[in-house]
């Protein structure tokens, strides 16, 4: 039984043809081109065999719940491209029953010992690796140039990474990265025994050149104890600038009453009323929004 790799006729080569007992049950063929089944859809190889003998709409079998229909044969650089399959000589032709296609190889070029993969010819591939780690992996463009994407499942954790940022969920924690800059890191802090004692074991981090919260409560504090409520922040921005007017105008007034000779003796009370009020007008005007953050909250893009 001649291989794949020189599937041309002994006759045809100028030779005598040599037959062995095994060329009567199985032969090596090529795979021209494919189509499917009208009823069953299933998958139909037309195969040439070694002399050339055409065999058209031949039924594949193969591992059941693997289909498999291969491109038509290609060339790279002058090489011939195509399925290689194996067959068994019947008296209806030729039944393919296993099959190779080395244009496989170039999707994943360097397999490791122990190493079991299922490729395509998109440039993707499921692969099962000897230390226990399953990948997923495909590149943007489906050839082998493009970006590549990947998702892990390994002994210690999950991984989605790509071009565009790289998620990860592991004894660490969970951390998404985006090609932007923003990040979330959710994770534990151990090891260190004052933080333990108060029970700082986590950590939470946000981070982002914009971030917005939208909700119709948000409590910020611990679990037990009094937490500190915050809502409707714009509304709570617009009371505060209110109490600061308000705060302003009555100092004004005392100011005023202060200079009436008849309240002369409450002069001093008065100062200090004033000096509070001034002192919680600038209070509350440091601590409101700056400008320009609230012409941005004002405007089309507003920030709530």
């Amino acid at each position: 039984m001649r291989g794949p790799r020189d599937p041309t006729p002994a006759a045809a080569r100028g030779g005598a043809e040599s037959r062995v007992p095994a060329d009567d049950v199985l032969q090596f063929a090529k795979v021209v081109s494919t189509s499917l089944g009208r009823v069953t859809s299933a998958v139909l190889y037309n195969v040439e065999g070694p002399a050339g003998e055409p065999n058209t709409g031949m039924d594949v079998y193969g591992q059941t719940g693997l289909v498999v229909r291969p491109p038509p044969p290609d060339q790279t650089g002058g090489v011939d491209r195509h399925a290689d399959i194996l067959c068994v000589r019947t008296g209806d032709g030729l039944v393919p029953v296993l099959g190779r296609d080395v244009r496989l190889n170039q999707f994943f070029p360097n397999p490791q010992p122990g190493d079991v993969a299922l490729v395509g010819y998109g440039s993707n591939f499921v692969k099962l690796g000897i230390d226990g780690r399953i990948s997923i992996v495909t590149t943007k463009d489906g050839t082998p140039n493009g970006a590549m994407m990947q998702i892990q499942l390994n002994p210690d954790g999950f991984a989605v990474i790509g071009d565009w940022g790289k998620l990860s969920l592991d004894e660490g924690g969970l951390h998404v990265l985006t090609h932007t800059g923003a990040r979330l890191d959710l994770g534990g802090i151990g090891g260190i025994p004052l933080l333990d004692q108060l029970g700082l074991t986590s950590y939470a981090s946000l981070a982002a050149a914009i971030v917005k919260l939208e909700a119709t409560t948000i409590i910020l504090g611990p679990v037990s104890g009094v937490a500190e409520p915050v809502t409707k922040s714009l509304a709570l921005e617009a009371l505060l600038v209110l109490i600061a007017l308000s705060a302003t105008s009555t100092a004004a007034a005392l100011t005023a009453l202060g200079a009436i000779p008849t309240n002369s003796g409450a002069s001093a009370a008065i100062g200090l009323a004033v000096t509070d009020l001034a002192a919680v007008a600038a209070g509350i005007s440091a601590a409101l929004v700056p400008a320009s953050l609230t012409s941005i909250q004002s405007g089309s893009t507003s920030a709530t």
